[in-house]
Protein backbone atom coordinates (compact mmCIF):
# COMPACT_ATOMS: atom_id res chain seq x y z
CA UNK A 1 0.00 0.00 0.00
CA UNK A 2 1.53 3.33 -0.90
CA UNK A 3 1.61 6.20 1.79
CA UNK A 4 0.49 9.10 1.29
CA UNK A 5 1.24 11.96 0.58
CA UNK A 6 -0.56 15.36 2.24
CA UNK A 7 -0.24 19.02 1.28
CA UNK A 8 -0.99 21.30 3.76
CA UNK A 9 -2.50 24.44 2.59
CA UNK A 10 -3.51 25.57 -1.39
CA UNK A 11 -1.50 23.66 -4.24
CA UNK A 12 -1.25 25.23 -7.10
CA UNK A 13 -0.02 23.36 -11.00
CA UNK A 14 1.33 25.43 -13.79
CA UNK A 15 -0.02 23.17 -16.54
CA UNK A 16 -1.74 19.77 -16.59
CA UNK A 17 -2.64 17.87 -13.64
CA UNK A 18 -3.51 14.04 -13.95
CA UNK A 19 -4.11 11.16 -12.03
CA UNK A 20 -5.73 7.72 -12.28
CA UNK A 21 -8.30 8.45 -9.79
CA UNK A 22 -9.93 11.62 -8.05
CA UNK A 23 -11.53 11.04 -4.25
CA UNK A 24 -12.57 15.19 -4.13
CA UNK A 25 -14.81 15.87 -1.51
CA UNK A 26 -18.55 16.87 -2.82
CA UNK A 27 -17.57 20.42 -2.21
CA UNK A 28 -14.26 20.49 -4.44
CA UNK A 29 -15.80 21.12 -7.86
CA UNK A 30 -18.21 24.03 -7.05
CA UNK A 31 -20.34 25.43 -9.81
CA UNK A 32 -18.45 28.16 -9.74
CA UNK A 33 -14.91 26.82 -10.61
CA UNK A 34 -16.83 25.27 -13.96
CA UNK A 35 -16.12 28.16 -16.53
CA UNK A 36 -18.67 29.25 -18.94
CA UNK A 37 -16.52 28.07 -21.79
CA UNK A 38 -16.43 24.88 -20.60
CA UNK A 39 -18.76 23.61 -23.50
CA UNK A 40 -19.28 20.54 -21.28
CA UNK A 41 -21.03 17.79 -23.80
CA UNK A 42 -24.36 17.63 -23.13
CA UNK A 43 -24.34 13.84 -22.36
CA UNK A 44 -22.59 14.53 -19.05
CA UNK A 45 -25.41 17.03 -17.72
CA UNK A 46 -28.78 16.34 -15.99
CA UNK A 47 -31.26 18.16 -18.03
CA UNK A 48 -34.25 19.36 -15.80
CA UNK A 49 -37.83 19.76 -17.27
CA UNK A 50 -40.68 21.02 -15.55
CA UNK A 51 -43.73 19.38 -17.08
CA UNK A 52 -46.74 21.52 -16.52
CA UNK A 53 -50.28 21.39 -17.49
CA UNK A 54 -52.99 23.68 -15.56
CA UNK A 55 -56.95 23.93 -16.20
CA UNK A 56 -59.23 26.80 -15.40
CA UNK A 57 -61.83 24.54 -14.40
CA UNK A 58 -60.72 21.24 -13.20
CA UNK A 59 -62.05 18.76 -15.84
CA UNK A 60 -61.89 14.76 -16.19
CA UNK A 61 -58.94 14.21 -18.58
CA UNK A 62 -55.45 12.60 -19.31
CA UNK A 63 -53.55 14.46 -20.82
CA UNK A 64 -49.57 13.80 -21.93
CA UNK A 65 -47.00 16.23 -20.22
CA UNK A 66 -43.86 14.75 -21.65
CA UNK A 67 -41.50 12.17 -22.81
CA UNK A 68 -37.98 10.21 -22.13
CA UNK A 69 -35.98 10.10 -25.50
CA UNK A 70 -33.17 8.41 -25.87
CA UNK A 71 -32.54 8.80 -21.71
CA UNK A 72 -32.92 7.68 -18.38
CA UNK A 73 -35.06 10.03 -16.63
CA UNK A 74 -35.97 10.04 -12.80
CA UNK A 75 -38.85 12.14 -11.67
CA UNK A 76 -37.93 13.81 -8.42
CA UNK A 77 -40.87 15.65 -7.72
CA UNK A 78 -44.69 16.09 -8.45
CA UNK A 79 -46.54 19.77 -7.24
CA UNK A 80 -49.99 20.59 -7.41
CA UNK A 81 -51.88 24.20 -6.59
CA UNK A 82 -55.03 25.14 -7.50
CA UNK A 83 -55.56 28.97 -6.77
CA UNK A 84 -59.10 28.73 -5.27
CA UNK A 85 -59.29 25.32 -3.33
CA UNK A 86 -62.41 24.03 -3.32
CA UNK A 87 -64.74 24.85 -0.60
CA UNK A 88 -67.87 23.07 1.84
CA UNK A 89 -69.60 19.87 0.53
CA UNK A 90 -67.32 17.04 -0.50
CA UNK A 91 -65.93 18.55 -3.68
CA UNK A 92 -61.98 17.96 -4.50
CA UNK A 93 -59.49 17.15 -7.52
CA UNK A 94 -57.75 14.14 -7.46
CA UNK A 95 -54.45 13.91 -9.57
CA UNK A 96 -52.36 10.86 -10.62
CA UNK A 97 -49.40 11.37 -12.64
CA UNK A 98 -48.89 7.81 -14.77
CA UNK A 99 -45.88 6.30 -17.08
CA UNK A 100 -46.01 3.93 -19.68
CA UNK A 101 -43.84 2.49 -22.84
CA UNK A 102 -44.44 2.05 -26.20
CA UNK A 103 -47.42 -0.08 -26.77
CA UNK A 104 -47.97 -0.40 -22.92
CA UNK A 105 -50.59 0.88 -20.56
CA UNK A 106 -49.75 3.47 -17.99
CA UNK A 107 -49.39 3.29 -14.76
CA UNK A 108 -49.58 5.47 -11.68
CA UNK A 109 -45.95 6.30 -10.11
CA UNK A 110 -47.43 7.89 -7.22
CA UNK A 111 -47.41 6.24 -3.91
CA UNK A 112 -50.98 7.19 -4.22
CA UNK A 113 -53.21 9.96 -6.23
CA UNK A 114 -52.98 13.54 -4.73
CA UNK A 115 -56.16 14.90 -3.67
CA UNK A 116 -56.55 18.68 -3.39
CA UNK A 117 -59.55 18.92 -0.97
CA UNK A 118 -61.69 21.69 1.12
CA UNK A 119 -59.18 20.71 3.63
CA UNK A 120 -56.48 22.69 1.16
CA UNK A 121 -56.20 26.65 1.30
CA UNK A 122 -56.12 28.80 -2.06
CA UNK A 123 -52.66 28.08 -3.71
CA UNK A 124 -51.84 26.01 -1.30
CA UNK A 125 -48.61 23.63 -2.99
CA UNK A 126 -49.34 20.01 -1.83
CA UNK A 127 -46.41 17.59 -3.02
CA UNK A 128 -47.10 13.89 -4.00
CA UNK A 129 -45.16 10.64 -3.29
CA UNK A 130 -43.52 9.19 -5.47
CA UNK A 131 -43.50 5.64 -5.86
CA UNK A 132 -41.46 4.82 -9.11
CA UNK A 133 -39.09 7.56 -10.16
CA UNK A 134 -36.95 5.75 -13.16
CA UNK A 135 -38.09 6.30 -16.25
CA UNK A 136 -36.48 5.07 -19.09
CA UNK A 137 -35.91 5.34 -23.24
CA UNK A 138 -39.54 5.32 -24.92
CA UNK A 139 -41.61 6.14 -21.53
CA UNK A 140 -44.43 8.98 -21.40
CA UNK A 141 -45.74 10.30 -18.64
CA UNK A 142 -49.68 11.42 -18.59
CA UNK A 143 -51.40 13.78 -15.83
CA UNK A 144 -54.83 12.03 -15.17
CA UNK A 145 -57.30 14.89 -13.42
CA UNK A 146 -60.53 13.43 -11.94
CA UNK A 147 -62.74 16.40 -9.76
CA UNK A 148 -65.46 14.66 -7.88
CA UNK A 149 -68.16 16.18 -5.60
CA UNK A 150 -71.48 16.32 -5.56
CA UNK A 151 -72.12 19.49 -2.76
CA UNK A 152 -69.53 22.40 -2.25
CA UNK A 153 -67.93 24.76 -4.76
CA UNK A 154 -65.21 23.25 -6.67
CA UNK A 155 -61.93 24.94 -7.22
CA UNK A 156 -60.30 26.88 -10.05
CA UNK A 157 -56.97 27.69 -11.45
CA UNK A 158 -55.56 23.65 -11.36
CA UNK A 159 -51.38 23.71 -11.49
CA UNK A 160 -49.93 20.41 -11.52
CA UNK A 161 -46.07 20.35 -12.43
CA UNK A 162 -43.80 17.29 -12.41
CA UNK A 163 -40.02 17.66 -12.40
CA UNK A 164 -37.87 15.20 -14.36
CA UNK A 165 -34.16 14.98 -14.41
CA UNK A 166 -32.99 13.43 -17.66
CA UNK A 167 -29.30 11.43 -18.33
CA UNK A 168 -28.45 11.06 -21.98
CA UNK A 169 -27.80 7.82 -22.76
Amino acid sequence: MAIPTIQQGDFHVNGTFTCKAFGGANESIRDEDVSPAADLATGKMRHRFYCKFAQDTPAAITIPIHGVFGATAEIVGVEIFMVTAPAGGDKKVTVDVQAGNIGAGYASVLTAAAEYTTSETDREVISAGIDEPDLADGDSLVVVVTPSGSTGTGGTGLHVTVIVDEKPI
